[in-house]
């Protein structure tokens, strides 16, 4: 007996359709702690989101700046950022005495 296969045409409310499920998805993946799914069906959601005439503000960008404030700083980022602004940094990456180099002319 042969299978037949169903192809899939995409019209434009079919992406947006969709673009919802991605989304759907991506929230019920991470409320089940499934870290690695909600991150494809975020990314599956922005690839539709580009494809659909009316774009939509990412539903994930207040997560993404929760998470930005959330995140530590590296050591090396730290130290970086100190040597911009003329402050020394130690072996860790901590400000040291917050001591303020002066700029030499």
């Amino acid at each position: 007996m042969k299978r037949e296969r169903l192809k899939r045409t995409f019209s434009l409310t079919n992406v947006e359709d969709e673009r919802h499920n991605a989304e759907a998805k991506a929230w019920d993946a991470l409320a089940r702690y499934k870290f690695q799914m909600f991150g494809y069906w975020a990314a599956i959601w922005v690839h539709l989101n580009r494809l659909c005439m009316e774009r939509q503000a990412n539903p994930f960008r207040s997560l993404v700046t929760f998470a930005r404030k959330r995140k530590p700083e590296s050591p090396a980022l730290a130290e970086r950022r100190a040597h911009e602004i003329g402050v020394s940094t130690d072996s860790e990456g901590k400000h040291s005495s917050a001591v303020i180099e002066s700029p030499t002319p």
